[in-house]
C-alpha cells in the first residue's frame, strides 16, 4: 500500500469508502459510503412521515460530517449512498446512479433510459 494513498496505516482508524471509483471525475477517485436507514428510527419518524426521503437525507448529512473532511485531505470526491429500509433513496446516490447510466450508455451505445 502507497503512503498517502488512503489505505496506508496513517488512515486506518477511517474507513470514508465502502466503494472507491479510482477515477470518478476527472480522474479524481469517488469514496462510496453506503448506508441503509429506517425511517421509523424514533430520531427520524416524525421528519420522515412528512418529508419524502427525509431518511436518506439526514444520514447524508452525517456521513458528508464525518467522511467528507477525510477525503478532502485524500483528493477523493466523497458520496454518500444512503438507502431508506422503504427503498427510498438519498439525492447523492440518485445523481450517483444517474451519472453512471449515463456513462454506461455511452460506452454500450445504448440510450440512457435504456441502460437506467
Amino acid at each position: 500500500l502507497e503512503k498517502g494513498s488512503g489505505m496506508d496505516h496513517s488512515h486506518s482508524q477511517t474507513r470514508p469508502a465502502d466503494i472507491l471509483v479510482p477515477s470518478w471525475s476527472i480522474g479524481k477517485p469517488a469514496a462510496c459510503d453506503v448506508t441503509v436507514v429506517n425511517p421509523l428510527n424514533p430520531s427520524l419518524i416524525l421528519g420522515a412521515s412528512s418529508t419524502v426521503g427525509y431518511s436518506a437525507a439526514e444520514k447524508e448529512v452525517v456521513k458528508m460530517t464525518k467522511n467528507g473532511p477525510k477525503c478532502t485531505e485524500l483528493g477523493w470526491e466523497c458520496i454518500p449512498l444512503a438507502v431508506e429500509t422503504y427503498g427510498g433513496w438519498g439525492e447523492k446516490a440518485q445523481e450517483m446512479f444517474i451519472r453512471t447510466s449515463r456513462r454506461l450508455a455511452v460506452g454500450s451505445a445504448s440510450s440512457e433510459a435504456r441502460v437506467r
